[in-house]
């Protein structure tokens, strides 16, 4: 698949296939035990929380996936997937203390913020797009329900561009391009520590090069 190779700039895999010459078999197990499964469809390690690439943080998932069953292809909901488990709890722990509303009210009250998120959400669907291959874009093309899911719906498939759904695909967005707003507003707010594996990592590289 076409698209699915244009990925492979790091670490590209699938479920059973190894689509990238960089692909290392102990980051497909971390992955698995990060996530308690392999993640479906084609996917690559887009980034790490450390830079001795020990400990991926966000997935980056090819827009469309075969299903195994009936062997057509659907939607991926998401287009970058928070992976760490440390970035997993605190945004799953801001979640519960309503964040979601928070953010939701702040872009109904914040005009700029939510002409910003718009248009995140924007380059985040054209960035999906170019990740089709011809045949790819043909078949989206002839279906109106997936130009639906990939053409109009926005960062963890919103329908709505100026509202969020969900704060773990919006974070991972942040993580991975740095152009979200709503992940850069989390950010800020310094209720996130930083990852630890990434802390030690630094700090034991510090006290190498000293």
């Amino acid at each position: 698949m076409a698209a699915a190779l244009s990925l492979a700039a790091s670490t590209l895999v699938t479920e059973t296939t190894c689509l990238s010459k960089s692909f290392r078999e102990e980051d497909i197990e971390k992955v698995r035990g990060m996530l308690g499964r392999t993640p479906m469809g084609t996917w690559m390690i887009h980034s790490y929380c450390d830079s001795n690439r020990t400990h991926p943080q966000v997935l980056k998932v090819h827009p469309l996936m075969r299903r195994k069953k009936r062997g057509d292809l659907t939607p991926m909901p998401t287009l970058y997937w928070l992976c760490c488990p440390h970035y997993q709890y605190w945004i799953s722990r801001l979640e519960g203390e309503g964040y979601i509303e928070k953010v939701n009210s702040l872009l109904e009250n914040n005009e700029s913020m939510a002409q910003a998120f718009h248009n995140n959400n924007k380059r985040y669907i054209d960035q999906r797009w170019d990740l089709l291959s011809e045949s790819e874009r043909k078949f989206v093309a002839e279906r109106s329900t997936v130009q639906d899911r990939l053409l109009r719906s926005g960062i963890g498939g919103s329908a709505n561009l100026r509202r969020i759904r969900c704060l773990h695909e919006n974070f991972a967005h942040f993580l991975a391009t740095e152009d979200n707003v709503v992940g850069e507003y989390i950010s800020s707010l310094g209720l996130i520590p930083p990852c630890p594996t990434c802390t030690e990592a630094a700090a034991t590289e510090k006290n190498h090069n000293s």
